[in-house]
């Protein structure tokens, strides 16, 4: 803890600084704030404890460049940060950069529900690099539906969306001008894509780094119809799952969420499902939520 002496009214002002941590997947925003209000941002690798130890945490979180002594208190939310073990090797690689402070970790699906919902009850969604649900009390998450990762879920999330597109290059389904687009823009083979799919470290970044293509070719009928099915499968697995889910607010956060919400209202519409407001990035709300409530 710093002290800080202003001479002129001779007082003394302790210095407390928070940070905060949304981690998905691919990337980590972070928000460092102080308690005269004033706030700097930075941004990392996902710190995903599935494909990251503790010392990769440690060695990623010292390169953001302020001083890490001074921090007193820090608040991750972190993707498949849903168990013990897993939040243990969060906290212990966080605990080895701000040796000083307490280290709280949880699930992004909490972040998720505290940034949009604070201390009101709702219906959770997020679609980034994956994707899951939950029904929040306004407290705690009272239930969840997802979490599987990529290959026995993540429907409607960047991986999902990237999967579905390489599944029909790969079963050469694209018509010729999307194929020139995709290996122009990408220039990948069938032995690479194997190999990044199959013995690549990341395989879930690998197909959301697509999501991008996808976006910039919606209007072809191939890839509609791949985005349509991959958020109407979303919604039935997910939200027509809850009971008496249309007593609720639903709300979704995430990349994918706000960069494809008017696909998403669409199919959901089909489902007579509403979803009230989608949300790029939820660690402004995060940083609401620890400072208001």
């Amino acid at each position: 803890m710093e002290i800080i002496i202003n001479f002129k009214n001779l007082i003394l002002i302790f210095v407390v600084m928070i940070l905060i941590a949304d981690s998905g997947s691919t990337k980590t925003d972070w928000r460092l704030v102080d308690n005269s209000g004033k706030m700097r941002a930075f941004n990392t690798i996902g710190l995903n404890p599935i494909f990251i130890d503790s010392k990769g945490i440690a060695e990623e979180t010292n390169k953001m460049n302020f001083d890490k002594s001074k921090v007193t208190k820090v608040f991750f939310y972190g993707a498949s940060c849903s168990s013990e073990l897993r939040c243990d090797i969060v906290k212990s690689g966080l605990k080895q950069t701000f040796c000083n402070a307490a280290i709280y970790v949880n699930h992004d699906m909490l972040a998720a529900a505290r940034s949009l919902f604070k201390n009101s009850e709702g219906l959770v969604g997020i679609l980034g690099t994956g994707s899951n649900s939950c029904l929040y009390d306004g407290k705690n998450i009272t239930k969840q539906i997802g979490g599987l990762g990529f290959i026995l879920g993540d429907e409607g999330s960047g991986a999902d969306l990237g999967k579905r597109l390489i599944k029909q290059y790969m079963l050469n389904n694209f018509d010729k001008k999307l194929k020139s687009l995709f290996d122009n823009e990408f220039n990948l083979s069938r032995e690479q894509i194997i190999n990044f799919v199959y013995k690549g470290d990341n395989p879930n970044r690998f197909f959301a780094k697509f999501a991008m293509f996808i976006s910039k070719n919606r209007n072809n009928k191939i890839i509609s119809d791949i985005i349509k099915g991959s958020f109407s499968e979303y919604i039935k697995l997910h939200f027509l799952r809850y009971n008496n889910f249309y007593n609720y607010k639903i709300k979704l956060t995430g990349s994918i969420a706000y960069n494809f919400k008017n696909e998403i209202i669409a199919e959901a519409k089909k489902l007579n499902v509403n979803i009230s407001e989608f949300v790029n990035y939820p660690i402004n709300g995060l940083v609401d939520y620890h400072l208001n409530f």
